[in-house]
């Protein structure tokens, strides 16, 4: 079974298309996960440019477009030194920057989230006393699955989570306390399939 999809890859590969193009079974892309193939990755374009290279001055841009669209790819803009001295910025003069620009987020926040969509990613957040802390997920993974993220006793002697949206954790002082306070945190079982940005307590027992 291996040697004929092998030979299906092949001839997909001798026509110059990605292996992306053959449309594979879950079954089949995990059958080939130890080669590796790069061309069965998600791909995205990203255009790093400076702030002279606007639709106007830099024609290749349409051809880019152009291009993405053709193959249905993300194709994603970013201005790369200016990214750079956006970071030394405090977070007041980065968003008055942006305003300035006429830009509702800096490039690197879209290319990004786009990475995360075609990774078919999203990110939980865990709270302790010092620090608030991103673990990655897949999207549709469960409570557990997030609680083994973490560390494996946690999924082995899972209980509950508790969950909170993070809008939610944030209009109500960062704190999981005045989130139970006020009802907006939730008790949910092994089954939850976490939402991008849940805040999440595991309470378990080993």
């Amino acid at each position: 079974a291996e040697e004929v999809l092998l030979e299906k890859c092949q001839a997909c590969l001798l026509e110059e298309r990605p292996l992306r193009d053959l449309q594979l079974t879950q079954d089949e892309i995990r059958t080939l996960s130890g080669f590796a193939f790069v061309t069965l990755k998600p791909e995205m374009i990203v255009a790093n440019l400076d702030e002279s290279q606007t639709d106007e001055h830099l024609p290749l841009l349409e051809s880019l477009r152009s291009l993405a669209s053709e193959k249905g790819l993300s194709f994603v803009r970013v201005f790369g030194k200016m990214e750079m001295e956006l970071a030394d910025l405090s977070p007041e003069e980065q968003d008055e920057f942006m305003q300035d620009l006429g830009g509702k987020e800096p490039g690197r926040t879209r290319l990004i989230t786009e990475a995360y969509r075609l990774l078919g990613l999203i990110s939980f957040f865990t709270s302790g006393k010092d620090e608030v802390k991103a673990w990655t997920l897949r999207h549709g993974e469960t409570a557990v699955d997030a609680a083994g993220t973490i560390h494996s006793d946690l999924a082995r002697g899972f209980i509950r989570a508790q969950v909170v949206s993070y809008e939610d954790f944030a209009s109500h002082e960062a704190s999981l306390a005045k989130c139970r306070e006020k009802g907006v945190l939730r008790l949910e079982g092994k089954e939850y399939r976490v939402a991008d940005g849940d805040m999440i307590e595991i309470r378990f027992n080993v």
